[in-house]
């Protein structure tokens, strides 16, 4: 038996699915905190531990990047703010960027 979607007719092939919702504050403030890690990881692997940042200085730059990256993140596509949160490097997060 065909799938009917919720009007009762069978769904179409050639229609678009909709849209998977953008990313919420919440999300977008967890991708935020992502960020910030993953560029912190790879920055403490170059300098001696005591030059490293500590957590409140991670948190002025957090704060200080939200004005900019919160509504930049609200923009993304479902699949390139998953992407990034899965991302381990710089590199992976840059590769995750919509062109």
């Amino acid at each position: 038996m065909a799938e009917r979607d919720t009007a009762g007719e069978p769904p179409n092939p050639d229609q678009a699915r909709p849209a998977a919702p953008a990313p919420d504050d919440a999300e977008c403030q967890a991708l935020l905190a992502h960020v910030v890690e993953v560029a912190n990881d790879e920055h403490r692997r170059t300098v001696a531990p005591e030059h490293a940042p500590t957590p409140e200085q991670l948190a002025d730059i957090r704060a200080r990047m939200a004005p900019e990256f919160l509504p930049m993140c609200a923009q993304l596509e479902r699949a390139d703010y998953e992407c990034q949160m899965r991302a381990k490097s710089r590199d992976a997060l840059v590769a995750c960027l919509p062109e």
